[in-house]
């Protein structure tokens, strides 16, 4: 009975979370979510993204993987937001087009790549860990 419930659980969950999963591509020139074109980018042959506005090519975010592992240090994702001035710099990373999911699923844009200050603001206060200023770079 125990291990039909653990199945039952377990599938529950699996459910859930391929609903809230979203489709991711950085392919072209393009960021893709869900087949919808919302940004132009550049990838960088360092771990690095740039999304642009696909209507004006200004650059809007950039992430940059920071691999400090091999020094001792840690491995860290930076998103700078350009025009608002705000830099958030998050422990560990992942595949870029999964950093790009990251900011999606938390409201930092739209499906037309308007970003929401408050919601930049609020992944700030959520998960900034400033581990620029306190490590030794």
């Amino acid at each position: 009975m125990k291990n039909k419930l653990k199945i039952a659980l377990f599938l529950l969950l699996a459910a859930t979370s391929m609903v809230h999963a979203q489709k991711v591509k950085l392919k072209k020139g393009k960021a893709l979510i869900e087949d919808v074109h919302v940004f132009n980018c550049e990838k960088g042959p360092a771990e690095w993204v740039s999304l642009f506005d696909k209507e004006t090519g200004e650059e809007l975010i950039f992430i940059r993987i920071e691999f400090g592992a091999k020094q001792g240090k840690q491995d860290y994702t930076i998103y700078k937001f350009l025009k608002e001035d705000i830099v958030v710099e998050v422990s560990g990373y992942n595949l870029l087009k999964n950093l790009v999911k990251f900011l999606y699923n938390n409201k930092v844009f739209d499906l037309n790549g308007e970003l929401d200050l408050a919601k930049i603001e609020g992944l700030k206060a959520k998960f900034d860990e400033n581990i620029t200023n306190r490590t030794d770079f």
